[in-house]
């Protein structure tokens, strides 16, 4: 496989700290993929609040310009309560079918509970991207405790994930005892960012969150489909959930799904 063959990929609705993660230079920490594309599409400001309308336009943009991989770190939800909730949902799942039809792995995060305690999805009158069509859903494992940072304990199912039927896959999302380390920009003027300003060779961010376990995800799907570029957006993911290593219950479960995301044994067995 030649590094040149990374395929176009597309961060959305977050920052270089998930980029970071899904793809970098490895100059001081790695991302999944080093030479993979990264489609940066604005959808909300630090606020992290848009209108549905404009996160939809971000990914049928995406779809259009030729997105292989569709990051959605996006913490919109629409309450069953509102009149506009069957509209909402309706206009999201034609977003995602039109973004799939051309081809694009769809990834989303699991999203983060009320009080650091997740939420069953299934129970809520809440509609997430996660449990839109042809998401890959994703929650968060990490360890309890900084004394036990070695298997088995840092795939615990965090407390903060969310977890129901929609759950496909989880990766490393990190705790307030071994939280997720990530790339910081040379220089940061936004005085209110987690250890900032920061600079170069200075500390990094460090955070936890389903997102960070979507965002490697999203780099096992580019660096996927930079191996197989004739397979489908389906068969992508059904790599992904095949090579995941199985936890909780055997076989798939409302917290794992189908496992935690095992990138050498995802690369392993995409190798014709």
């Amino acid at each position: 496989m030649s590094v040149d063959q990374f395929e176009t990929f597309l961060t959305l609705a977050i920052g270089f700290a998930v980029a970071g993660l899904i793809a970098s230079k490895a100059g001081y920490l790695a991302g999944i993929t080093q030479r993979t594309t990264v489609l940066g599409v604005k959808v909300h400001g630090m606020s992290r609040q848009n209108c549905l309308g404009v996160y939809l336009d971000g990914i049928y943009w995406a779809a259009d310009h030729g997105a292989d991989v569709i990051h959605l770190s996006i913490p919109l939800e629409w309450d069953a309560a509102d009149s506009r909730y069957p509209t909402a949902v309706a206009r999201t799942n034609a977003a995602l079918d039109y973004a799939h039809e051309r081809g694009a792995v769809l990834v989303a995060a699991a999203g983060n509970g009320v009080n650091g305690i997740g939420t069953d999805l299934d129970q809520g009158s809440r509609f997430r991207f996660c449990e839109g069509h042809h998401v890959i859903c994703v929650g968060a494992t990490g360890t309890a405790s900084e004394d036990l940072i070695e298997e088995p304990y840092w795939d615990e199912i965090t407390a903060y994930s969310n977890f129901g039927s929609d759950i496909d896959v989880v990766g490393p999302g990190g705790t307030t005892a071994v939280p997720v380390s990530l790339t910081c920009s040379r220089v940061s003027k936004f005085s209110g960012a987690p250890q900032a300003p920061c600079r170069e060779g200075g500390p990094v961010w460090q955070s936890t969150g389903t997102s960070f376990g979507a965002a490697v995800t999203s780099g096992l799907a580019a660096l996927l489909t930079s191996m197989r570029p004739d397979a489908s957006a389906d068969e992508i993911e059904s790599l992904i959930e095949r090579s995941a290593q199985d936890l909780g219950v055997a076989g798939w479960d409302r917290y794992y799904g189908h496992g935690r995301i095992d990138v050498k044994r995802a690369v392993t067995s995409a190798v014709p």
